[in-house]
């Protein structure tokens, strides 16, 4: 009987071997992610974050309210739900080119939005983990609110303690 060149006992390539290979590796990888996700999980965090929008038209927070669910507008996932919503003037800084100041102001048809929700998830020396997204002080998001959509930065986020 010849033997073929490349072949692995006389059936094989060298190649069909490696794709072989880089099939079963694959499958191990998933197989040992899915498996050690499933593994033991730490208690969820019920945090309570605050949002601040600095400016935005003041017909959105009509159509916020508490109870309302809040949404990642990144991601379209659930983030938890409207605890309080409070309004103010808006908040509008301006810089003058000639005496080099920076002002505060406010913007005619605007105002500024504190919107305050409670989440669970995990609680790290970062920030806040939900559905491995980070969530940290001064991130910046697009937030559904209700029907209200705003374009925010993160305030404040503390743990709420079991009473």
């Amino acid at each position: 009987m010849e033997k073929k060149k490349g072949m692995i006992f006389g059936k094989l390539n060298i190649i069909d071997l490696a794709i072989i290979l880089v099939v079963i590796a694959g499958v191990a990888f998933f197989a040992y992610k899915f498996m050690t996700a499933g593994g033991i999980t730490p208690p969820a965090d019920e945090v309570s974050i605050v949002f601040f929008e600095e400016e935005c038209p003041d017909y959105v927070p009509e159509h916020t309210h508490t109870a309302d669910s809040v949404l990642d507008g990144t991601t379209n996932t659930y983030r938890g739900t409207v605890t309080d919503i409070q309004i103010d003037e808006s908040v509008t800084y301006t810089y003058d080119n000639i005496t080099a100041e920076t002002t505060l102001g406010h913007k005619e048809g605007y105002v500024s939005a504190y919107i305050t929700a409670d989440c669970f998830g995990q609680i790290t020396d970062n920030g806040f983990v939900v559905d491995g997204t980070l969530y940290s002080v001064g991130h910046t998001l697009i937030l559904h609110a209700g029907q209200g959509k705003y374009y925010l930065t993160i305030y404040s986020i503390d743990t709420i303690q079991d009473n």
